[in-house]
């Protein structure tokens, strides 16, 4: 975007400059040295302005002859329809430099024809971003031609001409290097770019991990912003050209025109996202969002309309951006949202890069490392501190989230005193309570939707990761909330893993709490994997006198992914079941072992061991699947949930599981509100 501001500035600046002229009189010829290496003859070369854009070198050749040529105090042409000539007289002093080249160091030029004199006339050779790449003398973003001198010490005078036009901005700023000076500027360009083009798409791909990851649509637009951006840049400067697209001409006149308005229209998308207008400036947040429409539609309309007649509206709606979303940052940081402070801080470390390049460029600060490559300095800072604003808006929510959760276990308190309140308002009268119990149950259901995120949250995000096992998991509540979960549990060596799955009696919130409760104690005892029985007798030893009044259901068991051995124990819990590839039969394993719950004092419980073959699949469910019920009232039945099991045994785990609770779905007609919560775990093991 520093590029962008950059390559407008510039424009604004050629646009309204009308070039002055003076004598060709006031010229001398450019003297080449040994001592000097570098020259900028920008201002030490005449112009012809060919406004028909018909002349041939031989016009150009009788014009010289007549003295038309004249000198330019200005060479930012800005947008035109003409053509121009430029002479370049010069006489070469040096002695011990081999080579000279000219370089024209502006890369979006349509044309740059270069004449060099020979015995007879003179030859030509075509370059610009209307001829392909691969055509160009010198492999470079910028138009390089080698100067063919003589070392004549000065005495012969070598009069070159370079014809110039372009549909977008012409400016002609002109070198001459020696071949030592070339190789060591272009090695140290092409270092400064790699690091930060690198900086820029790494960003792009580690945030676009993090967006698969958290699903959060921030993370996505900042990494189209961003890697349109780069291509931006790179088109703007001759990269793209050079490296990404060098076969199409279209794209390297009319990628920087389009991709200005879809840069700026994603940089406005990123901004809705990530400093939640939606929240604090709803109003102002729906102009955006037509604001940004406005920037995709100019960006197809810039695709078949001439660059000329649309660059003036393309820069406008570009430089209207940066003090909008500036002032729009600093309210939200003052309405108390930290992560703008890194937003804020990334849009003016890109403002003070573009300021020095652009200060730099007009002579008014001098040419050092800061200023020459301000505008990658601050482009590059920009990415970072974007994506570190990112980090922090994620953090801010885990935050709430983690608020959120605590308050989550006052939601039932709350509940039974709405209720009991409702009970003991007999004064009111029948409209009242009506709308009192509108407002509350609008209340509660707030807050079971709350809760429902909360429990959600509370279950595995990641399976563990092992090359000999894929395993997948559905958990459908019957109301928002519900007390069938399931939990999979890391070994601290990191040899085993254990599956626990859950059936708390009741349904609702009273049973979502109850579930919470033994997910806690379940993470105090997983020391005890190696003897899952152990673990259930552990924990149903720190539920009793918590569970008032229900009893839970639960099956628990330790994999070892290495061997494929299992370690299994049952509380009551419904049967598991291995399907074998090799056979294709299933088998059940239910040892022995009571629902957990407060009136038996000491239960003990069973661990029995089986091993797996490559291919089979360990199934853990509870009993809302077989007991499912159509609209009928029949019973989807324990035999034909075996059946489905057995249909689906040839698929991985994630389209198992979806498979099964689709078929169950349709046998209730339902997708929600079923009769009982339902919990699905399928494990494939790969051997």
């Amino acid at each position: 975007m520093a590029h962008l501001f950059r390559i407008l500035l510039l424009s604004l600046l050629m646009l309204l400059a009308h070039p002055s002229f003076s004598d060709q009189g006031e010229l001398s010829d450019i003297h080449l040295t040994d001592e000097q290496e570098q020259y900028d003859i920008t201002h030490s070369v005449s112009f012809y302005i060919d406004k028909e854009k018909t002349l041939k070198i031989e016009d150009i050749l009788r014009l010289d002859g007549e003295k038309k040529f004249q000198k330019l105090e200005k060479t930012n042409f800005g947008i035109t329809n003409f053509a121009y000539w430029v002479r370049i007289p010069i006489r070469n002093n040096s002695k011990n430099v081999r080579n000279w080249y000219l370089e024209v160091s502006h890369p979006v030029l349509d044309h740059v024809d270069f004449y060099s004199p020979e015995t007879e006339g003179y030859s030509v050779k075509l370059s610009g971003d209307k001829v392909p790449f691969r055509k160009r003398e010198i492999n470079h973003r910028n138009f390089i031609f080698e100067l063919p001198l003589k070392n004549d010490g000065g005495k012969g005078e070598t009069v070159f001409y370079i014809r110039s036009e372009s549909e977008s901005t012409v400016s002609l700023p002109i070198h001459i290097l020696s071949e030592k000076t070339f190789s060591n500027l272009n090695s140290t360009e092409q270092f400064i770019f790699g690091i930060y083009y690198g900086l820029i798409f790494v960003m792009a791909l580690y945030n676009l991990f993090i967006f698969f990851t958290v699903k959060d649509l921030s993370y996505f637009y900042y990494v189209v912003y961003i890697t349109a951006f780069g291509l931006l840049q790179m088109s703007l400067n001759g990269l793209a050209f050079q490296y990404v697209w060098p076969n199409s001409i279209w794209l390297a006149s009319y990628a920087p025109t389009f991709l200005i308005p879809l840069v700026t229209a994603l940089a406005i998308m990123f901004s809705r996202h990530f400093l939640t207008m939606s929240e604090y400036m709803p109003r102002v947040n729906r102009i955006l969002l037509i604001d940004s429409i406005f920037g995709f539609a100019l960006t197809f309309v810039s695709v078949f309309a001439k660059i000329s007649s649309i660059l003036w509206l393309i820069a406008l709606y570009a430089m209207h951006i940066v003090p909008t979303l500036l002032a729009f940052a600093v309210y939200t940081l003052r309405k108390g949202y930290k992560p703008a402070i890194y937003y804020l801080v990334g849009w003016l470390t890109l403002l003070v890069g573009a300021l020095l390049y652009g200060l730099k460029s007009f002579a008014i600060v001098p040419d050092i490392f800061a200023t020459s490559y301000g505008w990658q300095l601050g482009a590059g800072l920009e990415a970072v501190l974007f994506s570190f604003a990112l980090a922090s808006r994620i953090k801010m929510i885990e935050k709430e989230k983690e608020e959120a959760q605590a308050k989550t276990l006052q939601i039932q308190k709350t509940l039974n005193d709405s209720l009991e309140t409702l009970v003991h308002e007999r004064t009111k009268t029948i409209e009242e309570q009506k709308l009192e119990i509108e407002r509350k149950a609008k209340m509660i259901e707030k807050d079971l939707a709350i809760a429902a995120k909360i429990q959600i949250s509370l279950l595995p995000s990641d399976p563990p990761k092992s090359r000999n096992i894929r395993i997948a998991y559905r958990c459908i509540p019957m109301l928002h909330v519900g007390g069938d979960f399931v939990e999979l549990i890391a070994d601290r060596t990191g040899r085993a893993f254990g599956i626990f799955i859950c059936d708390v009696t009741g349904h609702g919130t009273g049973a979502a709490m109850v579930a919470a409760m033994v997910k806690m104690a379940l993470a105090e005892w997983v020391d005890y994997l190696s003897d899952p029985g152990h673990m259930l007798s552990k924990m149903r030893a720190q539920l009793v006198g918590k569970l008032n009044g229900n009893f839970l259901t639960a099956t628990m068991i330790t994999v070892f992914p290495e061997s494929g051995r299992l370690l299994i124990a049952n509380a009551g819990h419904p049967e598991t079941i291995i399907i074998r590839k090799s056979t294709g039969n299933h088998e059940m394993y239910r040892p022995s072992g009571v629902a957990i719950n407060e009136f038996l004092s000491t239960p003990r419980y069973q661990t029995v061991q089986t091993d797996l073959s490559a291919g089979d699949k360990l199934v853990l469910y509870t009993d809302g699947l077989p007991e499912a019920r159509s609209k009928s009232g029949e019973f989807y039945g324990e035999d034909r949930f075996w059946t489905l099991l057995k249909e689906n045994s040839q698929f991985e785990p994630e389209r198992f599981c979806t498979t099964v609770i689709r078929k169950i779905q349709d046998f209730t007609e339902e997708e929600q509100n079923s009769h009982d919560d339902m919990a699905l775990v399928v494990l494939e093991y790969l051997g």
